[in-house]
């Protein structure tokens, strides 16, 4: 099978679009029913990443193969072979091929199966060093942390400080770090002018967004959702992935006002985080409305952001699309 110059394509197709699918089926549903928790919004969108390793690991469940033509069970498939191509479908049926067969069977050669092993080893190599640099990056935390001093700043918000201490979460201050980190290990590493430049209200909401940030182990699903991602480099998952992010220090952000702390609170702390900062970059993005870090200000003080004026159309789009999709899918299966 690896010799037909389709079943790559075919590999390939499968993995595209049960990304997709389920990337734009997830963004209909946030628009449809207008979640306002981003903890539930980022965990809604580890779900295409979840879909592609089901199309890896047990392809006959994933919802790629009802819909990619190149797949025998496809209900796309049978419904082409139904309406445009009947006598093929016969001719399929009674001689038992596969469209994949049938379609590449005179290009079969060894070339190409020598090409399949070859991306399938690429794609291996690239997930092999994504986890070399998880791991150099660990270890240079570790390193930092080593280096670092514990944090001796008195923590008076109760509530945070037990959760501090059911979490079992250590706290470091060290000057080799720009912006504040949760780490692997429990271990959230602040940098040393923190303590100069917030306030006592400032510095909680800084230890409370990091706090949520382990105790959602988020620091493990961002390895785990870039690996996938460098594993299936050829689908393009940045703008995706750069949307979970922004989810999740959005959903810290939002949890950090639970322990009781001010929004206006959080949201001086991202500035004087943003202003210290040494790069120019972190300024000037403030220049525009579709930074991440005024879009966190916003989300936190309540205001209100500017809408697509296109949502109505485009979830009538969406909704009209599904179904039709769903019907073929019941009708052909």
């Amino acid at each position: 099978m690896i010799s037909n110059p389709l079943f790559l394509i075919s590999v390939l197709s499968s993995s595209l679009l049960a990304f997709f699918t389920m990337a734009f089926a997830v963004e209909i549903f946030q628009k449809i029913f207008v979640i306002k928790q981003h903890r539930i919004r980022s965990t809604l969108r580890l779900l295409p990443f979840l879909s592609l390793m089901v199309d890896i690991l047990f392809n006959r469940y994933s919802l790629s193969n009802w819909i990619n033509p190149l797949s025998c069970t496809s209900c796309v498939q049978k419904l082409i072979l139904e309406f445009l191509f009947p006598n093929l479908k016969e001719h399929l049926i009674e001689n038992d091929l596969s469209l994949i067969r049938y379609l590449g069977g005179e290009y079969q050669h060894g070339f190409y199966a020598i090409i399949f092993m070859s991306f399938i080893f690429v794609s291996i190599l690239f997930a092999a060093r994504k986890l070399v640099q998880a791991y150099f990056l660990s270890h240079s935390i570790k390193s930092i942390v080593k280096n670092s001093l514990p944090c001796d700043f008195q923590i008076l918000n109760s509530h945070l400080l037990k959760k501090l201490q059911t979490s079992q979460a250590s706290i470091y201050f060290s000057d080799e770090i720009q912006i504040p980190l949760a780490a692997y290990g429990k271990v959230i590493i602040i940098p040393t002018k923190a303590s100069s430049i917030l306030s006592q209200q400032e510095f909680e909401a800084v230890i409370a967004h990091e706090l949520e940030h382990i105790n959602y182990q988020d620091p493990l699903a961002r390895l785990l959702y870039q690996l996938m991602a460098t594993l299936c480099w050829w689908i393009p998952t940045a703008s995706w992935i750069k949307k979970i992010e922004q989810e999740q220090e959005l959903a810290c952000d939002q949890n950090a006002v639970k322990y009781g702390l001010q929004p206006e609170s959080i949201a001086s702390a991202l500035v004087k985080v943003a202003k210290h900062t040494k790069t120019h970059q972190s300024l000037c993005y403030f220049t525009t409305p579709a930074n991440p870090t005024v879009a966190r200000i916003h989300a936190v003080l309540g205001i209100p952001c500017v809408e697509d004026k296109n949502i109505l159309s485009f979830n009538l789009f969406g909704l009209s699309l599904g179904f039709l999709l769903l019907m073929a899918c019941l009708a052909w299966a």
